[in-house]
This record gives C-alpha cells, structure tokens and sequence, in this order.
C-alpha cells in the first residue's frame, strides 16, 4: 500500500465528495452531528465543479488575482530569459469562495476563457452565502462554542447547491474531461441523494 497513489481529477473528487454525503444521509437519523459532513461534502463538491468551470485551457481562471499577476509575470520573465534563471512557477493559490462564486455567475469579473455564465436564483446565491459564512466557516474553523443547528431547511440548501452543481455539469465545460460514463455516474449520484434528502 505504501507504494500506491490514488488519483483525482475535477469529476472524481466531485463524485468523491458527493459519495461522501450520500452514505452520510443515510445514517443522520442516528448521528445527527453527519449533518457537518453532509454540508461540508455538498460545498466541497460545489467548489470542485467551479475550479472547473472558471479554469480555461491555462488552468488559471479559478486563481487569485494576486496569483494569476505572479503567474503572469513568471510567463513573460521565461520569454525574456532562459528558463534556469526564472526559476519554479509560482505556487497556485486559488480564489476565496466567495470570489469563485461571483466568477461563476459573472463573466466580467471572469480572468479566463472557460464555462459559461451559470444563471443562479436569488434563493441560490442567498444559500450559498449562508451556507459558506455560516456553516463551511464555522465547521472548518470551529470556534470555542456549542453551537445549535436547525436541522429542518437544511435538505432544501443542500438542493440549491445541487442545483448549481447540475448547472455547471449542463454547460459541459468542467467535466469536459471526463472519461466515459463518469459525468452520467455524477448525475445519477446528484439524483440519488435528491431521493435520501426527501426521507430524513
């Protein structure tokens, strides 16, 4: 085992994550406290699919904008001189959520050719902005508190975050690699957890 690797690309860790909520769903009604894991899995997913979304042949539309200038920089610094005195690239810092989100829906605010604008709701961009500063934050930054959850609107979030990842998986673009089936598999996945979400 110590000799293996385990591989991931876009529509993996996507499915991975997904894979990960559904099996959660299935035990919340005995350990509610899934619920962080099902959050967490959701919007891991989500974000997945809008790296993929935002980042065009380059690989560089899903990047901060101090990342994506240093990047820049390096490029025309290796046309000038020869590649030993420009060094290692620079290291890859992606864009805050928040900002991959405004990308999403925004192609003016897009610093790369890649998916189309993804129309969301309202309802959506309110659930995402909820769901990453209230629940995402706290759970990956869990501050010194008890913290009380309402556990009724959480299914109908987790739909709308659903939603966003089908949108993305309709224009094409992230999954574009995708070896066959994978993006069908993703789909049925998506559905799959729609049902388990109608029984907690």
């Amino acid at each position: 085992m110590a000799d293996e690797f385990v591989s991931f690309t876009e529509t993996s860790d996507v499915s991975c994550s997904l894979q990960m909520v559904q099996e959660t769903l299935k035990s919340v009604d005995l350990n509610p406290q899934g619920w962080k894991w099902v959050i967490l899995g959701t919007f891991a997913a989500l974000q997945t699919a809008m790296v993929g979304h935002l980042s065009g042949t380059a690989n560089l539309g899903a990047l901060s904008v101090r990342s994506r200038r240093e990047f820049d920089d390096w490029h025309k610094l290796r046309a000038q001189r020869p590649r030993i005195e420009c060094g290692d690239s620079p290291d890859e810092y992606l864009a805050a959520p928040r900002v991959l989100f405004e990308r999403l829906i925004d192609e003016s605010r897009r610093t790369e050719t890649a998916g189309g604008p993804i129309e969301v709701t309202q309802k959506q961009q309110k659930t995402y902005e909820q769901i990453h500063t209230h629940f995402r934050n706290n759970f990956t930054h869990f501050p010194p508190m008890t913290w009380l959850i309402e556990v009724g609107g959480l299914p109908d979030m987790i739909c709308e975050l659903l939603d966003l990842i089908e949108a993305i998986k309709a224009d094409g673009w992230a999954f574009r690699h995708a070896e066959d089936g994978e993006a069908e598999q993703l789909g049925n996945l998506i559905d799959e957890i729609r049902q388990t979400l109608l029984t907690v």
